[in-house]
């Protein structure tokens, strides 16, 4: 299998099946092909891989879906406040279709489901490591769409300025104009100005298309 040219990646694996990460680190030690990957921590729930994730700063975490004391979703939201984070991989014994859409908007990059062949694992590292989203095939043909989408928003909004973002948060907290205003330290003119240059920018015709991709906004714009 070949791959397109890449750096390679830090990764942390996050999973409470000892064997799992047991076998996931022999694949990786035993792995010859390039680009490299790299196991640089492993934790048993969600929240001592929240503090491995803050520790290491990896490229990408593999997180099980289904933990003790934190469930990947959980981590997810968590993660999702935070202005820098890795990529992240859900992975899970089943087919989660209902909650897929709720993985994409929380942030994550990849599904994959547990019992592939570790050489899927791989693929997904190396293509969430490159910005791209990676589903498992089984995956509906609709999820991809919905993630492309959500990955075009999201450099959209990394070329508002700060004072556009700031708006932007305020709108999406339903505050109204004379409210955003005095917030602000603006005109509720202003706001109405800058509420055009936003949807310009971000090529869409009402705040709630944006909302239906990114239902909590981040703190920072690093997004």
């Amino acid at each position: 299998m070949s791959y397109e040219s890449s750096d390679g990646a830090r990764v942390v694996l996050v999973d409470d099946h000892y064997f799992f990460r047991l076998g996931v680190k022999e694949y990786l030690l035993q792995r010859q092909d390039l680009p490299p990957i790299t196991l640089i921590g492993e934790a048993e729930d969600g929240r001592q891989g929240l503090e491995l994730i803050l520790q290491t700063q990896p490229d990408v975490a593999v997180i099980d879906l289904y933990m003790p004391v934190m469930n990947g979703i959980e981590l997810l939201q968590i993660l999702g406040e935070m202005p820098i984070v890795p990529q992240v991989i859900i992975h899970s014994g089943y087919l989660e279709e209902d909650i897929l859409l709720n993985l994409i908007n929380l942030g994550a990059q990849g599904y994959l489901l547990k019992g592939r062949n570790p050489e899927f694992l791989i693929q997904a590292i190396l293509t969430v490591a490159q910005g791209r989203y990676y589903f498992d095939a089984v995956t509906p043909q609709q999820i991809p769409a919905h993630a492309n989408t959500r990955q075009q928003l999201k450099h959209r909004l990394k070329e508002l300025s700060p004072r556009e973002y700031e708006v932007l948060k305020c709108l999406l907290n339903d505050l109204g104009r004379a409210e955003i205003a005095i917030q602000l330290g603006i005109q509720s003119s202003t706001v109405d100005t800058y509420r055009k240059r936003i949807l310009q920018k971000l090529e869409i015709d009402s705040l709630r298309n944006l909302y239906h991709y990114f239902p909590i906004l981040p703190d920072s714009m690093g997004l």
